[in-house]
């Protein structure tokens, strides 16, 4: 007519309703968010702009943990724990002054940058003026509910363990040790090799030593709850029965983050061998109960101090190293379904050079077990091997080279994951330079991050935005060049946007990509996809 049509509600067509502008339907790539930028895939499919996380041939990082330019003998009992909320990779040793002979708990900090790399001077603090030993005295870990590092340390001259509390300062970028010392074990004898794990569903933490004083030697664990800047433990729990612990680097407590399920692993006093017993924390109270213990390493065959292990979380099983009296390094394998033990596997021989410092990793974002170790049959080499297989004995990856250089110490490492998808382990060690010794992390990063849409590779491939929210795999509906989308806040009309590096849309360059034109505070014209300038 001559007065136009006015139209109340949508307008279909064919059973379809009109769009205004162009549009076109694509299947869902992953979800589309509403208001998110999408590309065009060269299957058809539109797939969200955003920070993509692939897999690249390892490479390895080094750099100083200390400030001491020289730490000849003085750096022990490494550990090394990733802080989560923070971001954090927090290094925890003992360290003795260039005069004396007696040993403090030390701690620091450092961030991960966006490339992987560990940046930032550390700020370090002493965490107790007590004396610990230089061995088998040091244990930490991190509790992801209260935010707050745990560390356990032995008194060199009573034998007792100490814990304390440790905070995290961002404005210093510290470790801060404001409580008070508590006792765990008062007896005045040597307790050995205290181990720490935090578990996230009962919110509690456990540790475990060799309790010479009260417990004759055994495998005994205290389960403790935080509060604030202390602690409050329940009462000793004896883990190994009636056999003895080794005094020496032979104890591993593994998380599983199932129930409040955990695994000891240990090497007896006498004989041969390596233990793994279940344990399980209460949900109620600061106790636990001793499951049932399988011989990972036959009692047949002999077995050096030093043992390390790592809980595989994606093939539900514990991979162990130990060594035999020649110092050759091998890796065993034993899976646990529920409360069960499976039968261990056969042994992988990693090395022949008399791999005397090693240690394992588990990685969530890799989803298998790596190892570390110093190859002391090659001018103290680093080395580098992943566990490829999923079942049986191990099998690893051909031998990489981390660090050609003589490193004579290697300690316990960490694994992480950052906020921008970096993954990687990280391993605090010593190295001899120059004449000197002195303290240094190595890490392994196997991933990088990068937004699927950039202006040197494929600007032309962003189609603008789906009309509203989509999951993986629907058909969805995309706003196109010429058409408008609302639901902005904030533009100014007049003025270009661009796409951001999660598909989100402002006036920051992200990627390179113009989004459109805006023609209102909350409007914007899809505009044609052309680099930034």
């Amino acid at each position: 007519t001559s007065g136009g049509v006015n139209v109340t509600g949508a307008l279909t067509v064919n059973g379809a309703a009109l769009q205004s502008g162009n549009t076109f339907t694509a299947v869902a790539d992953g979800a589309l968010g509403a208001n998110r930028a999408v590309l065009i895939q060269s299957n058809g499919k539109v797939k969200q702009v955003q920070m993509v996380t692939t897999d690249i041939t390892p490479f390895f990082y080094s750099d100083h943990i200390t400030t001491e330019s020289n730490m000849s003998d003085k750096f022990r009992n490494g550990i090394s724990i990733w802080d989560p909320d923070a971001h954090r990779l927090t290094t925890f040793w003992s360290q003795k002054p260039d005069t004396g002979s007696n040993y403090s708990p030390m701690a620091n900090t450092k961030s991960v940058g966006t490339t992987g790399y560990v940046g930032g001077t550390p700020a370090q603090n002493t965490i107790s003026s007590s004396h610990i030993p230089d061995w088998n005295g040091l244990g930490a870990c991190y509790d992801t509910n209260n935010n707050k590092y745990v560390v356990c340390y032995k008194n060199k001259s009573t034998g007792q363990l100490y814990t304390k509390i440790g905070t995290y300062n961002s404005s210093n970028h510290d470790i801060e040790f404001s409580g008070s010392e508590e006792t765990i074990s008062s007896a005045s004898v040597n307790n050995y090799t205290p181990v720490l794990a935090f578990d996230e569903v009962t919110n509690r933490v456990v540790i475990c030593f060799r309790d010479q004083g009260s417990n004759s030697g055994y495998v005994t664990a205290y389960v403790g709850t935080v509060s604030g800047n202390s602690i409050s433990w329940g009462s000793a729990v004896t883990v190994s029965g009636t056999t003895q612990l080794t005094a020496n680097l032979g104890l591993e407590l593994l998380p599983l983050n199932d129930g409040g399920k955990m695994v000891a692993v240990w090497k007896p006093a006498s004989g041969g061998g390596v233990k793994a017993t279940l344990l399980t924390v209460s949900n109620s109270s600061n106790t636990l109960s001793v499951g049932s213990t399988v011989d990972v390493v036959t009692t047949s065959q002999s077995v050096e101090f030093n043992i390390k292990a790592a809980w595989d979380d994606t093939n539900n099983c514990v991979i162990v190293a130990w060594r035999n009296p020649s110092e050759q390094l091998y890796l065993t394998r034993v899976s646990l379904s529920g409360t069960t033990w499976g039968t261990p596997t056969g042994s992988l021989q990693v090395d022949t050079d008399q791999g005397f410092y090693y240690d394992l990793q588990y990685s969530a974002a890799k989803g298998n077990v790596g190892i570390m170790r110093i190859d002391d049959g090659s001018s103290s080499n680093l080395k580098w091997n992943w566990i490829t297989n999923t079942s049986g004995t191990p099998t690893a990856s051909t031998d990489q080279t981390a660090d050609s250089g003589d490193v004579k110490w290697l300690h316990k490492g960490c694994s992480f994951t950052t906020s921008t998808g970096i993954a990687g382990l990280y391993f605090p060690a010593q190295y001899n330079t120059g004449g000197q010794q002195k303290a240094k992390a190595w890490m392994v990063r196997w991933t990088n991050t990068s937004c699927n849409l950039s202006n040197g590779t494929n600007p032309h491939q962003y189609v603008g935005f789906p009309d509203q929210a989509y999951s993986d795999g629907q058909t969805a509906t995309i706003k196109t060049i010429g058409n408008t989308i609302s639901g902005f806040s904030g533009f100014t009309p007049g003025t270009k946007y661009n796409v951001r590096t999660d598909g989100t849309v402002g006036s920051d360059d992200g990627p390179g990509t113009k989004a459109g034109l805006a023609i209102a505070s909350d409007t914007l014209l899809i505009g044609n996809n052309y680099v930034a300038s």
